[in-house]
């Protein structure tokens, strides 16, 4: 979900409504993304009882996926603790460094970087297969040195916030980049997954739509949208590309090590029970 902000008064997507006169509100302390909350809920968890709650293997430490790996982690600890209710992550949606950096500052626990942004903010045009990977491995490098610029850059720094009296470091959000469809091909997703990883994101969303794509919002109903098989075949690429750059996360592999997302944008064509479908293949897909 994206928070847009314009020069108009109000803009809104996705239900989010947010004025460009104000700046974006700060995020909850009680966050996962705290680091006290962080410490006393990995006080108590092995690996052992972490892979019964995380389907797929930490990553090395080193890696820009870690803190997101974690992030998600204690969000599920904290649900299971709860009777009634659970919580999401709060995801904000960026378009360059300025905004990476604004949503950092103000407490927020992961972000990401949007292609509707991008295509909109860069080129002032739709989300129509307009932009490039170059483009968007550009943005994504400088909006990954941004958030770290923003805090101490090292691993296990991050934003320093409060008073002078009472400063706290929150960890540094981790960058979810928009991978599109991969751009093209096997070659191609291979090339997308190690140039957003090598500029700093944490994961890589491949989404179903085929080639070129058309963003949701210009298409509706109209979207042209992948088979289930082609759209799982894709995701399976990106994860054996991304194994093949980076080394198995299991066996503590490379130091970029980018998660892989696979999204689906087939809800409007196709309805939500298949949707669900096509998420869990993606989850089966790895």
């Amino acid at each position: 979900y994206t928070i847009v902000i314009r020069p108009s008064s109000v803009a809104t997507t996705t239900g989010i409504t947010t004025r460009s006169r104000i700046m974006p509100p700060r995020f909850s302390q009680k966050s996962p993304n705290n680091n006290s909350e962080r410490h006393d809920a990995t006080a108590d968890t092995n690996d052992d009882a972490n892979s019964k709650i995380m389907t797929m293997p930490e990553p090395p430490p080193t890696s820009s996926s870690h803190s997101l790996y974690h992030l998600i982690l204690q969000n599920r600890i904290a649900n299971e603790r709860k009777q009634t209710t659970t919580t999401a992550i709060p995801l904000a949606g960026i378009h360059d460094a300025l905004s990476a950096k604004i949503f950092a500052q103000h407490g927020a626990p992961a972000l990401f970087l949007s292609g509707f942004g991008v295509s909109a903010s860069l080129l002032g045009v739709p989300d129509a297969g307009t932009t490039n990977l170059v483009e968007m491995e550009m943005i994504t490098r400088r909006a990954c040195e941004a958030v770290r610029r923003a805090g101490a850059g090292t691993a296990g720094s991050g934003i320093r916030t409060g008073s002078s009296s009472g400063r706290h470091h929150r960890p540094t959000p981790p960058i979810i980049a928009d991978g599109d469809t991969g751009y093209g091909g096997s070659a191609n997703v291979l090339r997308t997954v190690s140039a957003l990883g090598n500029a700093g994101a944490a994961a890589i969303t491949i989404e179903d739509q085929k080639f070129p794509k058309k963003c949701t919002v210009a298409a509706g109903s109209e979207v042209r949208i992948a088979s289930r098989e082609e759209a799982a075949a894709r995701v399976k690429c990106a994860l054996g590309a991304r194994d093949s750059l980076y080394g198995d996360g299991r066996n503590r592999g490379g130091a970029g090590y980018p998660w892989i997302a696979g999204r689906t944008d087939c809800r409007m064509a196709c309805g939500f029970d298949e949707a669900v479908e096509r998420c869990l293949r993606f989850e089966e897909a790895g």
